[in-house]
């Protein structure tokens, strides 16, 4: 193989060319332009994970999530069994 073959992997200048910083996003900075927009709609930000939500409120938001969880779950063993 001929080594003296141009590779732009290796090429310095074009590796120099692109910045070496990650950039630095805020948690409740919105996806895409989709979501910011239906953001800017409401009016608010939705609260998009848990940690967002207030400190007393988190069990009972993850209390609830079983619960629906479960109802999908008992949901699709009932069907099955009656089949």
């Amino acid at each position: 193989m001929d080594s003296d073959r141009y590779n732009p992997y290796e090429d310095p200048s074009l590796i120099q060319t692109q910045s070496s910083e990650e950039p630095i996003l805020s948690d409740r900075e919105p996806f895409n332009d989709v979501s910011r927009h239906f953001d800017i709609i409401n009016g608010y930000q939705r609260n998009k994970i848990l940690s967002h939500y207030p400190r007393r409120a988190r069990p009972w938001i993850r209390v609830g999530a079983v619960v629906v969880l479960l109802l999908i779950a008992l949901t699709f063993v009932l069907r099955f069994v009656h089949l």
